[in-house]
């Protein structure tokens, strides 16, 4: 009896994760309670790792559909503490320390979850090596990162100086023979020759990230999240700011309620933007590969205290925004010489969505902007239904051209400091740009992602994108990687 109820439950893990992945709360809502009334039958004797983890996912899931309960959410969080703490030494455990991070985010318990993230980042299967792609674009970045590196004092001049020549070397091989269309247009570095696997473990390919910016810059950031090894208890704990103080913020709410697109200048202080900009020069958390540029999202180790600071800066000056919308995703984006065109028409899957350019304006020649349309897409859509890429460029345009029929689109030019907030799952795309210093000043962006998506919207027949993967959502996420938020 007791296999049977396992085999019910395990059986029903699929299913409920599409629902859930589809904005189908109200279903969510009900099988879960259902199952985990059952799995609150089983002896904790006969729980082994995978029931544990579908008792965890099945516990975030409710707890996400009821609105972020704390308890139900709080139940999830023991049950993969429980995973971790059955699960060997060796075994892989990104998955499973990505959803209770996750977990964490949605209570709120944001310093933890920075901490959870950071410490994903280097474990041994985040990112293996072989696995890699090996795309040309994100050698000569690295190549680039290592020389800057060097200057700085936190790599020896002559690893870095062979680790860019490596890096180089193997880049100029690979771009001869790129991969047939799709999202992975370079080969894994598996596929390599032996000679050029062992040039880019030369060259550091993939364990960069060892290299971590500096404690001294990011310490002061803390100050009021956590304590740092610099204060004492009598230490002033008010969070260090990070907004622009003289922003009416009650205006930019009141324009937000109004419109669902705002556009705010000057919105960091002058010195954390400062501080941003270098650290998206310096930092080594530049992992992800896509469509000509390079991601930096929470588990490559994206984790300076300072957009953890503008979080509760957020919380406190736009609460009537951010109300019920925790901080689900952030990430740095950084656009290489080889993606000029940006990011194509799609949708975010959160609430709330804050874009914010750090290049100076003087490296831009043209473009860069953002372009958000006034269409949604349907509220049960997938993630990969409305965040992926289109097959080809002219199905972009047939997509783009039935937004402009069923609405209208608002061009925001590119300038450095302006932040644009939006309803998250808004259409949007980059307009193509030119930053022609790609390897120093290139076009960077900052985004944060709140809440989710539209979970009280109606199913409709809004537009969906074409070429989108229909069975997306039906994969387990911990074995799609594609569709995890964390990138």
């Amino acid at each position: 009896e007791i296999a049977a109820r396992k085999t019910a439950v395990n059986e029903a893990f699929d299913k409920l994760w599409d629902d859930y992945l589809s904005n189908r709360f109200s279903v969510v809502r009900d099988r879960a309670s259902v199952f985990l009334k059952i799995l609150s039958t089983i002896p904790e004797t006969y729980k082994d790792v995978d029931l544990l983890v579908t008792e965890a996912d099945f516990s975030y899931m409710l707890g996400a559909a009821l609105g972020n309960d704390r308890k139900t959410l709080e139940d999830a969080l023991t049950c993969y503490d429980k995973v971790l703490q059955k699960l060997p030494t060796d075994a892989n455990q990104v998955n499973v320390r990505r959803m209770r991070a996750e977990t964490l985010l949605r209570l709120g318990r944001y310093e933890d979850a920075f901490d959870a993230m950071e410490a994903i980042s280097v474990l041994p299967d985040m990112g293996k090596f072989e696995e890699l792609e090996a795309a040309p674009f994100r050698m000569r970045h690295d190549a680039a990162l290592c020389e800057r590196l060097a200057a700085l004092g936190r790599m020896p001049q002559d690893r870095a100086t062979a680790a860019a020549a490596a890096l180089r070397s193997v880049a100029k091989r690979v771009e001869a023979t790129p991969l047939p269309g799709g999202r992975q247009r370079w080969p894994l570095v598996k596929t390599l020759s032996p000679e050029d696997q062992q040039e880019l473990k030369e060259g550091w390919y993939g364990s960069l990230i060892h290299i971590r910016y500096p404690a001294a810059r990011t310490e002061p950031w803390w100050n009021g999240l956590r304590p740092t090894p610099s204060s004492s208890s009598s230490s002033a704990t008010s969070i260090k700011e990070t907004l622009n103080p003289n922003l009416d913020w009650a205006a930019i709410e009141k324009e937000y309620r109004e419109t669902k697109i705002t556009v705010i200048d000057d919105f960091f202080t002058q010195e954390t933007l400062e501080e941003l900009w270098r650290y998206s020069q310096e930092a080594t958390c530049f992992r992800t590969v896509r469509n000509g540029f390079l991601g930096a999202f929470p588990a490559d180790g994206n984790t300076h205290p300072a957009i953890l600071a503008t979080v509760r800066s957020l919380e406190k000056s736009l609460p009537n925004v951010m109300n019920g919308h925790p901080l689900g995703l952030w990430w740095l984006f950084k656009y290489t010489q080889v993606g000029n065109s940006g990011i194509s028409i799609h949708a975010d899957a959160a609430a709330v969505n804050f874009n914010i350019w750090l290049t100076p304006d003087d490296a831009r020649k043209s473009g860069g902007g953002l372009d958000v349309y006034t269409e949604l897409p349907p509220v049960e859509a997938g993630m990969m239904e409305i965040n992926g890429e289109f097959p080809t460029a002219e199905a972009e345009e047939e997509f783009r051209s039935k937004l402009l029929k069923a609405g209208q689109v608002r061009h925001v030019d590119y300038k450095r400091n302006r932040a644009i907030l939006f309803v998250s799952d808004l259409y949007h795309a980059s307009q193509p740009f030119e930053f022609p210093d790609s390897d120093n000043q290139p076009r960077v962006n900052l985004t944060l992602l709140f809440g989710d998506r539209a979970a009280e919207r109606r199913p409709s027949s809004q537009a969906k994108a074409p070429g989108a993967n229909e069975d997306a959502g039906a994969k387990r996420p911990r074995e799609d990687v594609d569709w995890d938020l964390f990138g």
